[in-house]
């Protein structure tokens, strides 16, 4: 997506105009399949595609879109949700709120909304403990445990860090995809998540999708707070 004004992207710009009075998440969706055809291609190796890796990864980039489109919001003037910086014991600051909440957890169109339809919708009707993650994610601020997702037994090792996964691909990829379609910004977190849900239906044979739930929550969770160096 280095090409802003590659003939793609501006067929692709011009496809969301026309769209967009009739469908206003035009954008997030076809930023979404980019998203999923480009991080799939990344990880792919002789053996295919890690799709635990892959939940892992996409689940930092929605939580980090969660915090980002809320931190858009207020510094657009929005002042219905708030933001607070929180002290750690280790020095570094982490952002909390119902702001950032509300993508990533309460609102209808919610990162956690996506995933709970989307495992009901595949036939899993097991769902993660969404508060134990929270809790989990609050009681580790400041430690050597916060970023480390807990994840499913056999189903515990990713090829990148929630936080790497962030370094390596936010402002490169997500940020220059999201703005180069045009994105808004409160629809960073949908277009990780319709990313996140067309994943799960693919690997629903490989990956349960309550487990894929789980994996993505339990990064999507700690990536929202934390403050990344530009």
């Amino acid at each position: 997506m280095k090409e802003e004004n590659s003939p793609a992207l501006v067929a692709l710009r011009r496809q969301i105009r026309e769209q967009e009075k009739e469908n206003p998440h035009i954008a997030a969706q076809i930023a979404s399949r980019i998203l999923l055809d480009k991080l799939l291609a990344l990880l792919k190796d002789d053996s295919g595609v890690h799709v635990e890796s892959a939940f892992a990864m996409l689940g930092a980039l929605a939580g980090y879109a969660c915090q980002q489109s809320a931190v858009y919001a207020l510094a657009h003037g929005d002042n219905s949700h708030t933001v607070m910086v929180v002290d750690g014991a280790d020095g570094k600051q982490y952002l909390f709120g119902d702001a950032i909440n509300q993508p990533l957890a309460e609102a209808p169109l919610s990162l956690w909304a996506l995933l709970a339809g989307q495992t009901q919708h595949l036939g899993d009707h097991e769902l993660p403990d969404l508060d134990a993650i929270f809790a989990h994610v609050t009681q580790s601020v400041g430690t050597p445990e916060f970023g480390k997702p807990r994840l499913p037994p056999g189903h515990d090792e990713i090829r990148f860090t929630p936080q790497e996964s962030l370094e390596l691909l936010w402002q490169p990829f997500v940020a220059s995809l999201l703005q180069a379609l045009e994105v808004p910004a409160a629809d960073w977190p949908l277009a990780c998540g319709l990313a996140i849900q067309e994943l799960m239906a693919q690997g629903k044979d490989v990956l349960a999708p309550h487990l894929a739930a789980t994996i993505v929550m339990e990064c999507a969770v700690p990536m929202s707070k934390i403050v990344m160096k530009n």
